[in-house]
C-alpha cells in the first residue's frame, strides 16, 4: 500500500471528522492532514518524527508494506525489531533476545546503531553494490543480444556449407539436405527463443535491482535513519544472493552459434552429409567483485611527527574472555578498532583501544592472521588450515567472499590495493583486493613464514629456517635479499610491526622482549621488556603509530600502549 493512497487523516477520523491527508508519519504509521501535521510538528513527543508527503506518482512514494516488513521480525512474526546484536551482526526482537542472545554482551537499540547511518559509507556502498550488479546484468543482456545477431549470421554461413555439400552429393542427397535445412531452422528457432528468454529474464533482474536502488535513494532522502538502516540490512543478504546468482549466470554463460559438420565419407552413409551442431564458447563477460567506496574520514590526519618514538606508556590492558583459543594475529583499523584472530576457534574479536568489546565476526575456518584493508571497512583473514583467505566487513560484522590459495598461508598484509600473503616454505604471493593473483615471489631461503609485513617497498618477515637462532629477513619486491636481522637474545620471533618512521618491532615469545631495529636492520633497543610482558605473540600499530597493541600471556590478554615521541 502506498502512502499516497491513504487519503483520510487518522486523528480527524478518531474525532469523527473526515479530511484528506497531506502527509504520512512513519513513526505513528498514520496519515495526517495539514492542520494535524502542524500540531504534530509542535508537540515535543512527535516533533522529530519523519513525515513523508503524499506523492502523485507511486514510484516516488515509500511503500507502507515495505516499512512494516522492515520492522517485523521474520522469526517471530508478531514482534517488532528493536535491538541489534553486535556479537552476531543480527537484528533482534525481544523474543530473539530471550531465546538466542541473552548471553550476548553487545546488544544495542536499533536507534543507537542506526544513528548517522545516512552520513556513513553504508548507503553509498550498498548503492555502489547495486550499480555493480546492474552493470554486470547489463553486460550479460548486451552479450545475449550480440549473441542473437551472431547466431543469426552463423545461420547464413551454415546454409552456404550445406549448399556446397548438396552440389557435391548431387540429387541423391537432396532430400537429406532439405531435412538438414529444416533441422537448422528448428534448432535456430528453439535457441533464439531460449536466448530471448534469457535476455528477458536478465532485464527483469535489472529492473528488480533498479527498483531496490530507487527505494534506497528514496529512503536516503525521505526515510528515517532507523528504516534506512533496516533496509540496508535486509538488502545485504538479498544482494549477496543476487550477486551469487549473477556469478553463477556468468560462469554458465556461453555464446552459441550454428556450425555444420559435413562428414568424411558422404557416399557410404547418407547421414554423413553432415549435421547441425551448436558450438558453445565462453562469454566475454567476466565476473567482477563489487567495488567498495573509500571510507569517509571522520577525523583529521595524525599530528604525530615523523620522528623516533622514544618509549611506550601502558594505556590499557584487558583479558580475552574465552575458555579456549589464543590471539595469534591482530590489526587496528582506521576507526581504532582492534581486530583479534582467536586461534583455535572460528572467531574474529573486536575491541576498542580502551578494551571495550565491540562484537565479533564468525569466519569460515580457524584464523591465524588478519590485516585491515586501508581506507575501507574491510579486513582480510588468513585461514591456513583450509588454505584460504576470507574478506570480512568490519562495520557490518559479516564474513564475505573466500579466496582459495594454492597452499597454507599463515600471514597476510594489505597495502594500498594489494594483498601480500606468506605461503608455505618458498613463496610470497601478491594479489589484488578481489583475489586475482598478480605475481609470486620466491624467497631466498625456504623456511615457513609465520609473520609478514610490507613497508617502504620491502618485505619484512620471520621464518623458521633456522631453529637454533631464528632470524628476521628483509627482501625487495622482486625477492632480492636486503638484510637478515639476528640477535643473541632473539630466540623465537613471532610477529612484526613497522611504525611510521620505518623502524621494525619484533615480538620474541621466549625472551618475552620486544626488539626494535632500524629500517636497515640495525639493532636499536628493547622498548618493551620481558619484565613487563609474558610470551608476547602479536603486535601492531594503529594508522598514526600513536598506539601499539600487544598480545600478552601467550595471546590470552591484550596490552595497549601509547607512543611517547
Amino acid at each position: 500500500m502506498d502512502f499516497s493512497k491513504l487519503a483520510d487523516c487518522g486523528p480527524c477520523l478518531r474525532d469523527s471528522k473526515k479530511k484528506l491527508s497531506s502527509d504520512w508519519c512513519i513513526e505513528c504509521a498514520e496519515p495526517l492532514c495539514l492542520a494535524c501535521k502542524k500540531v504534530h510538528n509542535l508537540l515535543k513527543m512527535t516533533s522529530e518524527h519523519h513525515l513523508v508527503e503524499n506523492q502523485k506518482s507511486s514510484s516516488d512514494s515509500i511503500s507502507y508494506d515495505d516499512i512494516s516488513d522492515l520492522r517485523n521480525c521474520h522469526i517471530h512474526q508478531h514482534s517488532l525489531i528493536d535491538r541489534f546484536c553486535n556479537n552476531h551482526s543480527t537484528m533482534c526482537c525481544q523474543c530473539c533476545i530471550e531465546e538466542t542472545h541473552f548471553d550476548c554482551k553487545s546488544v544495542e537499540s536499533i536507534e543507537t546503531v542506526a544513528k548517522n547511518i545516512k552520513a556513513s559509507s553504508k548507503v553509498e556502498n550498498t548503492t555502489l553494490h547495486l550499480n555493480s550488479l546492474i552493470q554486470l546484468l547489463t553486460e550479460i543482456r548486451n552479450d545475449k543480444r550480440s549473441n542473437i545477431e551472431n547466431f543469426q549470421h552463423s545461420e547464413m554461413e551454415v546454409k552456404k556449407k550445406i549448399e556446397a555439400a548438396k552440389i557435391n552429393m548431387i540429387i541423391r542427397i537432396k532430400e537429406m539436405a532439405d531435412s538438414l535445412t529444416s533441422e537448422l531452422q528448428n534448432v535456430k528457432k528453439t535457441k533464439i527463443l531460449e536466448l530471448e528468454k534469457q535476455v528477458k529474464e536478465t532485464e527483469q533482474q535489472i529492473n528488480k535491482l533498479e527498483e531496490k536502488k530507487k527505494i534506497i535513494d528514496l529512503f536516503n532522502q525521505k526515510g528515517s535513519e532507523t528504516h534506512t538502516f533496516l533496509l540496508l540490512q535486509r538488502l545485504k543478504s538479498e544482494l549477496a544472493k543476487e550477486e551469487s546468482m549473477i556469478r553463477e549466470n556468468i560462469e554458465e554463460c556461453n555464446n552459441m552459434y550454428l556450425s555444420f559438420d559435413d562428414g568424411d565419407d558422404i557416399m557410404s552413409l547418407p547421414k554423413l552429409l553432415g549435421k547441425i551442431d551448436i558450438i558453445s564458447e565462453p562469454s566475454a563477460v567476466k565476473y567482477k567483485p563489487s567495488p567498495t567506496i573509500k571510507r569517509r574520514q571522520d577525523k583529521t590526519e595524525s599530528a604525530l611527527p615523523v620522528s623516533h618514538i622514544s618509549s611506550f606508556k601502558l594505556s590499557s590492558e584487558f583479558d580475552i574472555d574465552f575458555d579456549k583459543g589464543f590471539v595469534s594475529g591482530m590489526c587496528i583499523n582506521e576507526d581504532d578498532v582492534i581486530l583479534l584472530c582467536l586461534r583455535g576457534t572460528d572467531k574474529l574479536l573486536m575491541y576498542n583501544l580502551e578494551g571495550k568489546p565491540n562484537g565479533e565476526i564468525v569466519v569460515s575456518g580457524n584464523p591465524f592472521d588478519v590485516s585491515c584493508v586501508p581506507e575501507t571497512d574491510k579486513a582480510i583473514v588468513a585461514l591456513p588450515d583450509s588454505s584460504t583467505l576470507q574478506m570480512v566487513d568490519v562495520d557490518m560484522k559479516d564474513a564475505e567472499n573466500i579466496i582459495d590459495m594454492p597452499e597454507s598461508c599463515w600471514s597476510v598484509t594489505a597495502v594500498d590495493n594489494k594483498l601480500f600473503i606468506a605461503g608455505g616454505f618458498k613463496s610470497l604471493y601478491v594479489m589484488d583486493i578481489g583475489g586475482e593473483k598478480l605475481e609470486e615471489i620466491t624467497k631466498p631461503e625456504c623456511g615457513r613464514t609465520y609473520s609478514l609485513t610490507f613497508a617502504a617497498d620491502k618485505f619484512f618477515y620471520c621464518s623458521d629456517v633456522d631453529f637454533k637462532n631464528e632470524k628476521v629477513y628483509c627482501i625487495t619486491e622482486e625477492g632480492n635479499f636486503v638484510f637478515c636481522y639476528s640477535n643473541a637474545n632473539l630466540r623465537t620471533p613471532t610477529e612484526l610491526a613497522v611504525d611510521l618512521t620505518g623502524n621494525v618491532y619484533i615480538t620474541d615469545l621466549d625472551s618475552n622482549n620486544v626488539h626494535r631495529c632500524s629500517p636497515s636492520g640495525d639493532f636499536l633497543d628493547v622498548p618493551i621488556k620481558g619484565s613487563d610482558v609474558t610470551e608476547p605473540r602479536s603486535i601492531c600499530f594503529n594508522r598514526d603509530s600513536t598506539h601499539l597493541a600487544l598480545s600478552n600471556n601467550s595471546g590470552k590478554s591484550i596490552c595497549v600502549y601509547k607512543s611517547d615521541v
